[in-house]
């Protein structure tokens, strides 16, 4: 048997490099520094996302785009050759472009103070006229006469009333006693108004977690909020005046609600009394809550606030007066004695279309808790609202 041939052109075999090749080494420097400066990227992003006060969802975006970037040149340089993950991998990134543009506009002006604070907006200064004119559909005659009203400063304010969450952490920290009573609705008949001692913040009759507002608080309580609030973080932090309120709230707009005058159009705009309720009066329509709604849940008006009409009322800082005269024009709070009653505006769940107008008011005695009122906060800035006497 004899033995096989060697081949007639053997294949050449190269002496093995003493060094070693470079190209493994190269490809993971490559990959080293590029993850490298994908790391420090996204760190840089967060860290100007909170410096700028962005929002969560702004930050998580901006400290992403960075390593999504990079996976995204990873899988390019792997499959190179394939045009759809070319086309995938670049359409994802003009996504998330677009969706951070988007973040980015609607909390540019949103400023974080802390982690337990409310977030707030900036209004910008302004004039006005408070009150309703007597043509306008639901009036009532406390909100006139009519008067010209300048707020001639910037204000800070909370973009959405005080939730269930903010309020535990103050009542935890400051052992504020906020038990009942507190007036609760049995059912749906106005007249079963009950005055509950098992009722309070913590469980108003219905549920709520802590992205709800709160309700069940006195003006007291909202009094020692900011109180405690003010202490914290070296700042004033008041509620609003009545004349703040509707400035705030209107924003801009001269129509009897921010978005209108259109009662068809409530439940896009605000939790007020609707087809999910059993109201004698209602909108027709239907805004998903029969209850309070975590808050920012519905579209926000032109300065970026968020449930000014609807979900709960809230406490302002000035005493009631049957009507405007004699009221200031400068914005600020009226205080003047007795001050039997606290003003609220905004109108809650339970209020029909009526109710929720930019105008309308009511009050409450200040020591009294009610589970369809809450508050909202303002921060002052030099040369804000000062209290009128008079």
């Amino acid at each position: 048997m004899s033995e096989p041939q060697a081949p007639d052109n053997p294949p050449v075999v190269e002496p093995a490099d003493a060094v070693g090749s470079s190209e493994p080494l190269s490809r993971f420097s490559r990959s080293w520094v590029g993850a490298t400066v994908a790391v420090l990227s996204a760190l840089a992003a967060g860290i100007l996302s909170a410096v700028l006060n962005q929002t969560v969802w702004v930050t998580v975006v901006l400290i992403a785009i960075p390593v999504l970037i990079y996976i995204a040149k990873v899988v390019l340089d792997r499959y190179r050759r394939k045009r759809t993950t070319k086309v995938v991998a670049f359409t994802v990134l003009i996504a998330l472009g677009a969706l951070l543009a988007v973040l980015v506009d609607r909390s540019s002006d949103q400023i974080i103070v802390c982690d337990f604070c409310p977030k707030l907006v900036t209004v910008p200064a302004g004039s006005f006229d408070m009150g309703s004119p007597t043509r306008e559909l639901g009036r009532f005659p406390s909100e006139g006469p009519v008067r010209r009203v300048t707020i001639d400063y910037q204000l800070d304010v909370g973009v959405y009333e005080v939730t269930v969450g903010q309020f535990r952490r103050f009542v935890e920290e400051s052992k504020h006693r906020g038990h009942g009573p507190c007036w609760v609705l049995e059912g749906w008949d106005w007249r079963n108004w009950t005055e509950r001692q098992d009722r309070d913040w913590q469980d108003p009759g219905f549920a709520q977690s802590d992205a709800h507002p709160v309700t069940c608080v006195s003006w007291y309580d909202a009094g020692a909020y900011v109180e405690w609030l003010s202490n914290k973080t070296g700042q004033t932090w008041r509620l609003l005046s009545e004349a703040e309120w509707e400035y705030v709230a209107r924003a801009g707009t001269t129509s009897s609600r921010f978005w209108g005058d259109s009662a068809l159009a409530q439940c896009d705009y605000a939790n007020g009394a609707d087809q999910s309720t059993e109201l004698a009066l209602r909108a027709p329509c239907q805004d998903r809550h029969a209850q309070t709604s975590p808050v920012g849940s519905y579209k926000e008006n032109a300065f970026g606030l968020y449930d000014v009409l609807g979900n709960v009322s809230e406490w302002t800082a000035d005493c009631w007066r049957g009507s405007y005269d004699g009221a200031p024009s400068n914005g600020s709070a009226r205080l003047s004695r007795p001050c039997e009653r606290r003003v609220i505006r905004s109108g809650s769940r339970y209020m029909p279309p009526q109710g929720l107008r930019s105008a309308h008011r009511d009050k409450h005695a200040p020591h009294v808790r009610n589970h369809s009122t809450g508050f909202r906060v303002a921060r002052e800035r030099t040369g804000s609202m000062e209290h009128d006497e008079g």
